[in-house]
């Protein structure tokens, strides 16, 4: 037993003496040798590093080229935004100019002297509608005036202070005005009856020359509230029914109701 063991030893002594030997005769290009021996045995090693760690890679390179990609379409995003509000504020600019421009001379009010202001306010209920305006007493207006867009007649001014004026609708209500149908000798009385319902004009005989589509002005009678000649609205509804003492007449109004920024008052008051 024990001279296996001494042969074992001796043969492991002899095998590290005969390498040693090698490694000092080669040494040159043992180094060479070496480094191959060691690239091969590591090769493999680092094709694993590799494949793990280049996902890794691509993923925080990504990440980072997603950050910078997000960050450049917020700029541009933004950048569309203003581009964008400028068009809407050179659109409401234009339409703001078209609207003054809209009444400058007026050809149904024969150079009536007018004030042009602009609406601050809106008030609007079921039955009532009201505006408020951006001019008073101290620019000549005052109450019973008649308030009018391009399209024609807009409402009245019903309170006054020095530097604004509260102006009733057409639709309002309470609005009662004595109107004339186009060239005819045919009268009544224009009624609103609130912001959502109709236009109708009362007190027409039966069988009264109305059409459709017939323009509906202020009547100017001595004592009128308004200048005649100013045009209300046209004609959508005109009929008779056997069983009434009067025409059946529906208005729409001419002026553009949603749109009253700028509006004129026309600086006229009945003679008394």
């Amino acid at each position: 037993m024990a001279s296996r063991q001494a042969r074992k030893r001796f043969t492991i002594l002899g095998v590290l003496i005969a390498v040693s030997v090698l490694l000092i005769t080669t040494q040159s290009s043992v180094g060479g040798s070496v480094k191959s021996f060691g690239s091969i045995l590591l090769s493999p090693f680092a094709a694993v590093v590799n494949t793990v760690t280049r996902p890794i890679g691509n993923f925080l390179s990504g990440a980072l080229n997603y950050s910078s990609v997000t960050s450049e379409n917020a700029k541009l995003r933004a950048q569309i935004a203003q581009l964008r509000m400028g068009q809407s504020e050179v659109a409401y600019e234009r339409r703001q100019v078209a609207n003054v421009l809209g009444l400058q001379n007026l050809p149904f009010l024969n150079q009536l002297p007018t004030q042009t202001a602009q609406t601050t306010g809106i008030t609007q209920s079921n039955f009532s509608s009201t505006i408020t305006i951006s001019k008073g007493s101290s620019s000549g207006i005052a109450p019973g005036m008649a308030v009018v867009g391009a399209g024609g007649y807009v409402g009245q001014v019903v309170g006054a202070s020095s530097k604004s004026s509260s102006v009733r609708l057409v639709t309002d209500g309470r609005t009662r005005i004595g109107v004339s149908f186009g060239q005819t000798s045919v009268m009544g009385v224009l009624q609103g009856g609130g912001p959502s319902h109709a236009l109708t004009v009362s007190y027409v005989p039966i069988g009264s020359l109305v059409h459709v589509g017939e323009t509906v002005y202020t009547n100017g009678l001595s004592g009128s509230e308004f200048p005649g000649g100013i045009p209300i609205g046209h004609v959508t509804l005109a009929r008779s029914r056997s069983t009434a003492s009067e025409m059946q007449i529906v208005i729409a109004p001419n002026a553009n109701l949603g749109n009253l920024s700028y509006l004129n008052v026309v600086l006229w008051e009945p003679l008394k």
